[in-house]
């Protein structure tokens, strides 16, 4: 008697683990993702450009977009989820909340995962797998990236099939329906449930014929009624409502390999075998298939036919030139992750049932006890979180940064670069700084007089990563520069960021040519092993901007000849003396409006760079030391020092 009520409490305590398990992972992204957007490091589109469609769909603005600057619910991507969200969002509108009802939703995911188990297997290993489901590499990546409402597909098709698998008709045509709504391409998961519950079909007896084909049957025809709806009944609709909504395909960029249209890409598979398995079979693509199936010890392959609901979402990956979509780092996996673990459960159900092999589950406990988390270590974010907390501090320039967003008013259309974006989006209009710079790349062309026309305010960090060593093209700087001589003024710049305003004049006010007789400092100091360049003189000052203590640098370059590179200024202020503390920018603005390569013989070049004085800056003398950078490849340079003078040149820093 005492050990059955021993047995009975472990099981009742399987449950509250799973559900204390659910909350940590829960509060510990929301954490981060809170942390993320403080600090200012979404540093991707997805979250402003979807906190956006949100914030124009709580507004009335569902599928009537422009082209470029609106974003809109039922646009590109088909997000009917987002209506059963609206009311929520409507309560608490802003990127944090997409971030929270993310982590939420995801965590959520662990439950279905234990009642799967605990069916198939016992409460245990539901407890088990549900532990592995909330450390799995990829699901932790996809948490903390941006915002997708594709990831809600992960527990909607998890508790699809524990409703398929528990023979309950009613439950399972809601939640199949519900994980259809998060995106176009769930059809495709779904088709593959399809395909699994029709083979298991053949196999049932002692069945009526409805009662064994409606679950396949079912999931095929929804695929196939919503893959109509997505793709040609809404499109259609949108094109009806707003000629110049934004209907961009993506689809000849990222699967072109295959041919130039669908018939062509089918055709190319059914006739080509050679060719697909060579642009399938590739070192990254299996990579991405290892990582999948590794963190569960490769059981889903233990059940071979659930596995086809892994391979047919997976092809969308696999068949893809496009990197992001075969790497566990992006919300595509969110098709393929539910099924990892399904298969994973049912083919450790086949284990177990192999008598010939004598398996314990214990032996398979401490294997996934070890796999897992290596595995989680290993290739996933998780065990890294740590030092990212510590990285997503706020700092210094992180305020800056919430001050010039404050300067822009709410409702005013703005263009901003990446890492802006997020805390710009809760308005009808925002525009995307790469799309100015990064133009001659295929499928990122605007309209450029409409966004001059329409926008008014510019807030640009000239050293965003994604915008100007990503996106950045040959021509970027010349996209840039006569986008902003079209009539932008200069309101405020501290270090690499910049906020202008459109106004009837050009006065960028960071780079341009100046006449020698107006330089305060005149000086004639021709620059160590770069013929053809000059120090002419430079302005230092110092200011208060913000509420922050800043020296306002000016720097004049003459080019006596042609210069084929673009180098790249920096100001450095080093305590005199002999002191360790040092401080220093370089000048990203000027860099990327006109680097030297575009300067003409005979010119003397103005390039301002405000920097911001670290609050810890001891008082006393500085040494300022100017150098230019060369660029030897993407965010790397080689240093040359290009002026020292032989008595110091001093700034005071006042307390």
């Amino acid at each position: 008697m005492i050990e059955s009520s021993e047995i009975s409490n472990s099981r009742s305590a399987f449950p509250i683990l799973v559900i204390l398990l659910i909350v940590v992972y829960a509060v510990v992204f929301s954490v981060a993702g809170y942390c993320q957007y403080r600090s200012f490091s979404y540093q991707d589109m997805d979250l402003a450009a979807i906190n956006q469609a949100f914030w124009n769909g709580i507004h009335g603005r569902f599928i009537t977009a422009s082209h470029v600057g609106e974003s809109a619910l039922l646009n590109t991507h088909k997000w009917f989820i987002s209506v059963f969200l609206l009311p929520l969002y409507a309560l608490f509108p802003g990127p944090l909340i997409l971030l929270y009802i993310q982590a939420i939703a995801i965590s959520i995911g662990a439950w279905a995962v234990y009642l799967l188990a605990r069916k198939a297997l016992n409460p245990a290993l539901g407890l088990l797998f549900s532990f592995c489901y909330l450390i799995y590499p990829s699901l932790n990546y996809i948490t903390l990236y941006e915002f997708h409402p594709i990831v809600f597909a992960i527990p909607l098709l998890l508790f699809t099939f524990y409703f398929y698998q528990s023979r309950k008709w009613t439950g399972y045509l809601i939640f199949l329906v519900l994980a259809l709504s998060c995106r176009e391409d769930v059809v495709l998961p779904v088709f593959g449930m399809g395909i699994y519950f029709l083979l298991r079909a053949i196999k049932e007896r002692g069945n009526n014929p409805f009662a064994r084909w409606r679950w396949g049957v079912s999931a095929v025809l929804l695929s196939v009624f919503w893959f109509v709806i997505c793709n040609r009944l809404i499109p259609g609709l949108a094109a009806q409502l707003n000629p110049e909504a934004d209907q961009t395909n993506l689809i000849p960029i990222f699967f072109g390999w295959l041919g130039d249209t669908p018939v062509e890409m089918a055709e190319t598979m059914m006739t080509r075998p050679g060719y697909i398995l060579s642009g399938v079979l590739t070192g990254p693509k299996l990579m991405y298939l290892f990582q999948l199936l590794l963190p569960l010890g490769f059981l889903s392959l233990l059940s071979p036919a659930s596995c086809i609901m892994i391979i047919v979402p997976a092809l969308e990956g696999l068949l893809s030139s496009r990197s992001q979509h075969f790497s566990i780092q992006y919300q595509y996996t969110a098709l393929i992750i539910p099924f990892v673990f399904i298969s994973a459960i049912r083919g450790t159900r086949n284990l177990l049932r192999w008598k010939w092999l004598k398996f314990k589950p214990d032996y398979l406990v401490i294997f996934l006890l070890l796999v897992s988390p290596f595995s989680a270590r290993m290739l996933g974010p998780l065990f890294r979180l740590p030092g990212k907390f510590r990285q997503w501090r706020v700092t210094k320039e992180d305020a800056v940064r919430k001050e010039m967003v404050r300067m822009i008013p709410d409702q005013a259309p703005v263009l901003a670069t990446f890492g802006f974006a997020s805390h710009l989006s809760n308005r009808p209009q925002l525009f995307y700084s790469f799309q100015i710079c990064g133009g001659w790349r295929p499928g990122y062309r605007v309209d450029l007089p409409l966004v001059q026309r329409s926008a008014k305010f510019a807030l640009i960090d000239f050293n965003d990563p994604l915008t100007f060593y990503y996106f950045y093209g040959p021509d970027g700087d010349r996209y840039l520069r006569e986008f902003l001589e079209d009539g932008w003024q200069l309101e405020e710049t501290i270090n690499s960021l910049a906020l202008f305003r459109k106004g009837d004049s050009n006065e960028l006010g960071l780079i341009g040519k100046v006449d020698p007789s107006r330089i305060s400092i005149p000086l004639n100091q021709p620059i160590i092993d770069l013929p053809g360049l000059k120090l002419r003189g430079y302005n230092i000052r110092h200011n208060l901007r913000l509420g922050r203590r800043m020296v306002e640098t000016v720097v004049f370059l003459e080019c006596d000849k042609k210069v084929n590179r673009d180098y790249l200024l920096t100001a450095r202020f080093r305590q005199h003396g002999g002191q360790e503390f040092a401080f220093g920018q370089s000048f990203f603005a000027p860099y990327r409006i006109l680097p030297t390569s575009e300067w003409k013989p005979g010119e003397v070049v103005r390039q301002k760079c405000v920097i911001m004085i670290p609050r810890e800056a001891p008082a006393g003398t500085y040494d300022m030391i100017l150098s230019l950078l060369e660029s030897a490849g993407q965010g790397e340079f080689e240093c040359e020092v290009i002026y020292t003078k032989d008595k110091a040149l001093t700034i005071r820093v006042l307390h």
